[in-house]
């Protein structure tokens, strides 16, 4: 904290997904020298101990590690918080500027920096915060950072697909999941613009009680039909 130049809404993300995160390493370093503990006799095996250990041998993520909602196993989650941790090193060792492009599937809480956007734009137009409302659009160049707002990545489409023009555009066959390209968020005042599908965005394919926001996604077709068709962004789709 004290290599930042500043302390605004966006390095209090990255604090807090490095407090997130810390939590989570240790918790897996005391779990895992406990359970090594009862193997070699010192510990009584306890219903926690009998639980990682099964949970080891059948490739799923214990529940003690699970700081943020995943269905995935627990190889793939394992190189998914390495990848995760990687994005917070390379974060933090920039004294606490925001990436150029944000991987928002890699966050432990999205919604935070997903408010940090609206709390930035709130505190440069002196407006309320509840006046102001996130806008997604993709984004045209990511070669350098915005100067409203932040791209982020990470992002899948379940049900549809973008075209060569970034419309919404039926699946094509055996194409459940698709990659979102990089989208710029930006906090505006006033009503979403037309012609758009408010896509619900999920943490993963659960759905459920994973819910983050919508995101606007262009179509030349009436919104309703994406969603009867049950349309929405995810940022893991395992």
């Amino acid at each position: 904290m004290r290599s930042f130049d500043e302390q605004g809404p966006y390095q209090n993300v990255l604090i807090q997904e490095m407090e997130i995160m810390n939590s989570l390493l240790s918790e897996i370093r005391r779990s895992i020298k406990e359970l090594q503990l009862g193997f070699a006799g010192e510990l009584t095996m306890s219903e926690s101990m009998e639980e990682l250990m099964t949970c080891l041998y059948v490739d799923k993520v214990p529940t003690t590690w699970l700081f943020w909602p995943s269905v995935r196993p627990l190889a793939s989650w394992i190189s998914n918080v390495s990848d995760r941790l990687a994005q917070i090193e390379e974060w933090g060792d920039s004294q606490g500027e925001l990436p150029k492009v944000t991987w928002l599937s890699g966050l432990a809480s999205p919604n935070s920096f997903l408010e940090a956007i609206r709390q930035v734009q709130a505190q440069r137009q002196g407006v309320p915060l509840n006046e102001l409302s996130l806008q997604f659009e993709v984004a045209k160049s990511t070669d350098e950072a915005p100067r409203e707002g932040a791209l982020i990545k990470g992002l899948f489409l379940e049900g549809a697909r973008l075209d060569d023009k970034n419309m919404l555009a039926s699946s094509k066959p055996k194409e459940m999941y698709v990659h979102l390209p990089t989208l710029l968020v930006k906090a505006v005042a006033g009503r979403t613009r037309g012609g758009v599908y408010q896509a619900p965005l999920y943490l993963n394919s659960d759905r459920g009680a994973g819910y983050v926001c919508e995101i606007q996604l262009s179509t030349k077709d009436p919104p309703a039909r994406w969603c009867l068709a049950g349309v929405c962004a995810l940022l893991s789709c395992e």
